[in-house]
């Protein structure tokens, strides 16, 4: 029998849910503003925040080994290059 160690109150998850929310007014009302690609810049750093936030508290991975936070910054590493290498193709249209 496993017992959870990890347990978290109900009120860690509305915080960090509400820290959602108003990440995604943020994001919004920067969208609204025009900053040309600027605004694509901070909007993904954001969202890569958001994703940190969903991983850690939603996902658990706050509680897991070394070895599997690792692998989850390699993911992020090789998707945070694949996004560069596209965004650096868009210009050559």
């Amino acid at each position: 029998m496993h017992e959870n160690d990890h347990e978290l109150k109900y009120s860690t998850y509305i915080y960090v849910w509400l820290a959602l929310v108003v990440l995604t007014w943020v994001t919004v009302f920067i969208a609204g503003l025009h900053f040309g690609n600027a605004a694509v810049f901070v909007a993904l750093l954001i969202a890569a925040f958001k994703s940190s936030l969903v991983f850690a508290w939603f996902m658990h991975l706050k509680n897991e080994s070394g070895t599997i936070k690792w692998m989850v910054a390699t993911l992020f590493v090789v998707f945070a290059i694949f996004i560069g290498i596209t965004f650096t193709d868009y210009p050559f249209r």
